[in-house]
Formats: C-alpha cells, sequence, structure tokens
C-alpha cells in the first residue's frame, strides 16, 4: 500500500511540474505581496481592525485577506479601511465574502467593495443546503467574471459535510464542480478531510492549476482551524510540492484566534512570525 500511495503522489508532482510550463494558471499574479505570508483578518478577529492592522504592521505583515463579517461593519466600510491601509503602510489584498445569505445583489456589492479597495482577488463559498438563491453561484458569479476579467472570483473548496447522512451541507461543492464556476479556486487545508479518500494532496492535483490561493492551517480529526504542524495535514509535503512546480501565487495564514494566543500580544506576534519564517523557507524572497 504504502509503495502504491508513492507512486501516486509522484505522478501527481509529475503534473504539477507539467503544470508549470502549460500556461493554465490563474490569470492574478502577486506583486505587492510577492512571496509574502498573506495574513487574514479571521485570525485575529477577537481584536478590532485597527488593533489587526497594527499587528500586522508590528509583525512585517505588509497584507491581509479581509473577512466580510455582516455583524461587523467596518469590514464593510471602505473608507475606513482605506484610512486604517495609509496609516499601517498594510495593502488589504484579498476578500473574503460571506459563507452564508448570498444573493446576486450581495456579490455585485462585495465586487463594488473590492474595487474601491483596489483589491483584485475574491473569495466566496458555495452555496449551503439552507439558501434558496443559487442564481448567484451559478449565473452571476460566471458573468461576474467575464465583465471583470482584472478580478479573480474564485470559490475556495469546503468540508464535503452532509446532513441526515445524505444530503450534502453545500450545493455543487465538488472539486470538480468548484471549478468550472469561474475557473479560479483556494485551497482550504481545514477544509480537507485527512482520513478521506480525497486527502490534501489528492484535493491539491485535482483543483490544479484553477488554485490562487493557499488558506494554511491545519486539522485533527474534528478540530479545525488549527495552527499548521499541530494536526495531521501533510502540510510540509504540500508547501514542498507548491514550491517544486513554482507556485507563485497566495499564501493566507487563517486559523482560529486561540491558535495564535489572542490576549497576548507577544504570543501572537511569535506565532506570526514563526509561520512567516516557515513560508519563507520554501518561497525565499
Amino acid at each position: 500500500f504504502e509503495l502504491f500511495y508513492e507512486l501516486i503522489v509522484s505522478c501527481q508532482v509529475l503534473y504539477l511540474q507539467s503544470w508549470k510550463y502549460s500556461g493554465k494558471m490563474a490569470l492574478t499574479t502577486r506583486f505587492y505581496c510577492f512571496f509574502s505570508m498573506i495574513l487574514s483578518t479571521a485570525s485575529l478577529e477577537w481584536y478590532g481592525l485597527h488593533k489587526i492592522f497594527s499587528i500586522a504592521k508590528d509583525v512585517g505583515v505588509s497584507c491581509l485577506s479581509l473577512d466580510l463579517d455582516r455583524d461587523i461593519y467596518d469590514t464593510l466600510d471602505t473608507e475606513y479601511l482605506l484610512a486604517l491601509s495609509a496609516e499601517s503602510g498594510v495593502k488589504i489584498e484579498s476578500i473574503v465574502a460571506f459563507e452564508r445569505k448570498m444573493d446576486s445583489a450581495t456579490v455585485e456589492r462585495i465586487i463594488t467593495i473590492a474595487k474601491d479597495l483596489s483589491v483584485h482577488k475574491i473569495y466566496f463559498y458555495p452555496p449551503h443546503r439552507l439558501d434558496k438563491d443559487v442564481s448567484w453561484y451559478e449565473e452571476t458569479l460566471p458573468q461576474m467574471a467575464e465583465l471583470h476579467p482584472e478580478l479573480s472570483l474564485a470559490i475556495a473548496n469546503v468540508e464535503p459535510k452532509t446532513f441526515l447522512f445524505f444530503i450534502p451541507e453545500y450545493r455543487d461543492a465538488t472539486l470538480q464542480s468548484i471549478k468550472k464556476i469561474t475557473g479560479h479556486t483556494a485551497l482550504s487545508i481545514t477544509h480537507v478531510d485527512p482520513e478521506s479518500w480525497v486527502d490534501l494532496l489528492r484535493t491539491l492535483s485535482l483543483l490544479g492549476s484553477s488554485i490562487n490561493n493557499i488558506f494554511l492551517s491545519d486539522r485533527k480529526g474534528e478540530k479545525v482551524d488549527l495552527y499548521p504542524g499541530t494536526g495531521n495535514a501533510p502540510i510540509d509535503r504540500l508547501m514542498q510540492m507548491l514550491a517544486e512546480w513554482g507556485y507563485k501565487w497566495d499564501i493566507t495564514l487563517r486559523v482560529s484566534p486561540k491558535e495564535l494566543g489572542a490576549g497576548n500580544i507577544e504570543k501572537v506576534h511569535e506565532r506570526i512570525e514563526l509561520m512567516q519564517s516557515y513560508v519563507a523557507k520554501f518561497f525565499p524572497k
């Protein structure tokens, strides 16, 4: 079995190396944040945005990924966000849309927010089973992707959970399906069950050249959003494979605030800096 698994991994490496030269990679490249770890505001959501920008500045993080939250109005206030960015020198590199209750009007609103912030990457989740309207996903997103080619509207993978054992928690959320929506995806490590047959390295292979962001985290059983290296995901192998085929897009640290030691600012600084060094080991500037 181990020999068979190694053969599969070797084939994945060869596939990804050939992909490096195929010219099929996502359109959006990294310039301002090139080879620098991006920090998700979700990783520090227990703090206010002003404090999050300040922490990022203190540890030398030059780019943030902004998680939109309907209950945190400041995440939707573009003037305030631009002021924070100007004051700290920290750029908002990407936006993560709401996970629930999406519709076409909300998609257009989020695109307007992105344009106001000069953000070119927006990440969406597949529609939840309880959301009645899915036209925003199947129709509006592809239309907006064609209408705004300067933007990367990507779909993040979600954990393949089911309700009552057979009803999918998210609609049209298979890896093959999310690739077809806009051609761009994000790989969230915490949403990959290492005990399923579609493990992390297979997920990487299946999403392939559509990936333009890795949401860096870890998981162990049902425990998710863990600090990288504290769970069971083969993160070292993933990073090695990405480096081997010349990955040049985003790597975003997105974990639970408690995993960064929120409440102890020295520990927060230490853990962010440690992960910056870890990413830089595979992707030196």
